[in-house]
């Protein structure tokens, strides 16, 4: 038989999961910007906005350098080309 206080216990986790989600919601910034409702923003798909972004204040988050050159994934031609014909 359970008591109240097993009940509690069980659902301790999901209360605090609740909390810090609520807390996350709370405390984000705002992110406002222009609605961009379809694919490339517009029936028109001109990907274009009237919004402007200052490009002064942008800065990579991460870069990553791989350690090995690139290499071919396999030796020889390929054995079909799709862009080919193109």
């Amino acid at each position: 038989m359970l008591t109240s206080s097993n009940n509690f216990r069980r659902s301790a986790p999901a209360r605090l999961l609740v909390l810090v989600l609520g807390l996350i919601v709370v405390v984000q910034p705002n992110a406002n910007g222009e609605d961009w409702p379809v694919f490339q923003h517009d029936n028109y798909r001109s990907a274009k906005t009237a919004e402007n972004l200052r490009t002064e204040l942008l800065e990579p988050a991460w870069i990553w350098q791989s350690p090995h050159p690139p290499q071919p994934a396999w030796s020889g031609p390929a054995k079909w080309d799709a862009y080919a014909g193109i």
